[in-house]
């Protein structure tokens, strides 16, 4: 009877809540077209109430609901929501996917048919016979002199210009204000359209002016067809110009991760399947600019190697025309010197480092004929170079030109991925024991969460319910009716009923434990006592290894913990019989 009237009851109010509040908009907004055309009757007045009522209760009814299935898949399926995250790969599989293409007006279907016609229009491409095309080689062109069309100086003396920096098809142009360089760009980029046959986007190409003024930037920017942007502006997917110390520099970064996670599904996922999502966003987003702001030593490693081996490249000689040379190396930039280059100078001078002077350490110099070092040329005894003193030496010396070598690796020199290994096998601060268990790959992941919560005061306990408002200081007390409040440890260890289930434990699996006074002690010596009694808890019986596999699924199993219900319930416990 019980189970036939629950079935009524859910037909009657908890079925099709969709296209109910559906029809309910509907009526809602014909009843506002009739108010907006005529006057309102007091009966439509009590509709348009009763409706607007029906519709936020059956959402709240539809949203509670929904939270309740989550949970049941929860308990069901795991933590991870993995079938959640694969319906969303596979709808983005479908959408890129190529089911149809038309090939010279015949219709293809199928995978390999239209890759075949891919591969077979690739290749008669790249196959087609050398044609005579004209060229520009024999026309003699205007050029441009230096007057017309300046970059920017770097440095005082010595000074390099920069006025253009490409990657791919993205391109930066740099210069002085003059109406002379705009006329210049504009005449570049006019020409660049008509001898290439590519075209410039005007409509997403910007002009920027520093300590320019607005209306001269607005009138140069109607001259090249572009907008005006400002500083910060991004390029190549990253600010340029603002200061990365600054938390207004990340704030579009946070927008972006804030609008990835708070899509109205993830209200719907578990624990888990939030920090599936939460590692998905962050691995996605944010690993490029960090990688370049807060770049890891072995990348930032890679750049002081090229100071070395690479001098004539343009990055060097705009870092010597900024900062000097002094002793045949860049000298420090101090508080002047940009972020970037703080960090390279602290890399190389082993300042402040983890692994100290890990650079340094690995550098040697390879002597040939000191034609760079000056090794057989400096007056080192007496005011007389050792190529005078050992001149026989210096024959038989190796008369290839002086180099740098890399000790990891002296054929191939530096490489990223050998400094990463370097410094990740180099001792680092251990992790905290509680921590390390936690988060062991063997543990389900529910259960990882869970621990988390509980060593961090993070459990929907009473005490904790207090805390946030959501009962009241009288409801504090232990659901046990001890008269104690209930907060976590209390739960799990001091309380008189729930408390002695650990020593039902311990007899039972065979360890013998000091009694702890926190949760994370006791947590880390009932975990690694565990490991220990492995052989003893496989001689129990085969329903014991079903229930309990590790002392977090125990704990797991014997406190549920629901926020929605308001108080701390024992849903489950063990029978040690």
């Amino acid at each position: 009877m019980i189970k036939v009237a629950l079935k009524e009851w859910h037909k009657t109010h908890a079925q099709n809540l969709p296209s109910r509040i559906d029809n309910l908009k509907i009526r809602l907004s014909t009843l506002d077209e009739k108010g907006e055309e005529d006057d309102i009757s007091e009966e439509d007045l009590v509709e348009l109430h009763g409706v607007s009522h029906d519709i936020h209760a059956l959402s709240r009814l539809h949203a509670s609901i929904s939270w309740q299935q989550s949970r049941s898949l929860w308990l069901k399926e795991g933590d991870a929501n993995s079938k959640y995250f694969h319906s969303v790969l596979a709808s983005r599989r479908r959408r890129n996917a190529l089911s149809v293409i038309q090939v010279d007006g015949v219709t293809l279907e199928g995978v390999n048919p239209i890759m075949q016609a891919v591969f077979s229009h690739f290749e008669s491409h790249f196959q087609a016979p050398n044609v005579d095309r004209p060229g520009v080689d024999d026309l003699q062109f205007k050029r441009l002199n230096p007057m017309e069309i300046g970059g920017y100086s770097i440095g005082e003396q010595g000074s390099v210009s920069v006025s253009h920096l490409q990657f791919s098809d993205d391109t930066l142009l740099m210069g002085v204000k003059s109406w002379a360089n705009v006329r210049a760009l504009r005449a570049v980029l006019v020409l660049f359209e008509t001898m290439s046959g590519l075209k410039v986007n005007f409509n997403k190409s910007m002009l920027v002016g520093v300590n320019i003024p607005e209306s001269w930037l607005c009138e140069a920017a109607s001259t090249l067809c572009c907008n005006v942007g400002k500083i910060p502006f991004l390029y190549l997917g990253l600010q340029i110009g603002g200061d990365p110390r600054r938390l207004v520099f990340w704030e579009p970064m946070l927008t972006r991760l804030k609008n990835r996670l708070s899509g109205w599904k993830s209200r719907f996922l578990s624990f888990g399947g939030r920090l599936v999502l939460l590692k998905s966003v962050l691995t996605s987003l944010p690993v490029y600019a960090l990688s370049f702001f807060k770049a890891p030593s072995a990348l930032l490693g890679k750049w002081c190697w090229r100071m070395l081996v690479d001098r004539e490249g343009l990055w060097f000689r705009v870092l010597v025309a900024r900062y000097g040379l002094e002793g045949g190396s860049l000298r420090a930039g101090g508080q002047k010197g940009s972020v970037w280059w703080r960090e390279i100078e602290r890399i190389r001078e082993g300042v402040g480092e983890p692994g100290g002077s890990w650079f340094r350490e690995h550098v040697l110099r390879r002597v040939g004929d000191g034609s760079d070092t000056l090794f057989w040329t400096d007056l080192w005894l007496d005011g007389i170079s050792l190529r005078e003193r050992f001149g026989r030496l210096f024959e038989l010396a190796d008369q290839a030109i002086d180099r740098w070598q890399w000790s990891l690796d002296p054929d191939t020199g530096y490489t990223v991925g050998g400094v990463y290994q370097l410094l990740t096998s180099q001792d680092s601060v251990t992790l905290d024991d509680a921590d390390n268990l936690i988060w062991h790959p063997q543990v389900p992941l529910k259960v990882s969460i869970f621990a988390w919560r509980l060593l961090r005061d993070r459990l929907p306990t009473r005490a904790n319910l207090v805390t946030r408002g959501v009962l009241s200081t009288t409801g504090a007390t232990c659901v046990f009716g001890c008269g104690v409040t209930e907060s976590a440890h209390h739960l799990f260890l001091s309380c008189s009923i729930s408390g002695p289930l650990w020593d039902l434990v311990r007899d039972w699996i065979g360890i013998s434990l000091v009694d702890s006074t926190s949760l994370r002690d006791h947590f880390v010596q009932f975990t690694a006592s565990s490991d220990v009694n492995d052989s003893s808890v496989d001689e129990k019986s085969d329903t014991v290894a079903e229930i309990v596999d590790s002392p977090i699924d125990g704990m797991v199993a014997m406190f549920d913990f629901t926020p929605t219900a308001g108080s701390t319930t024992l849903c489950a416990i063990f029978d040690f019989a």
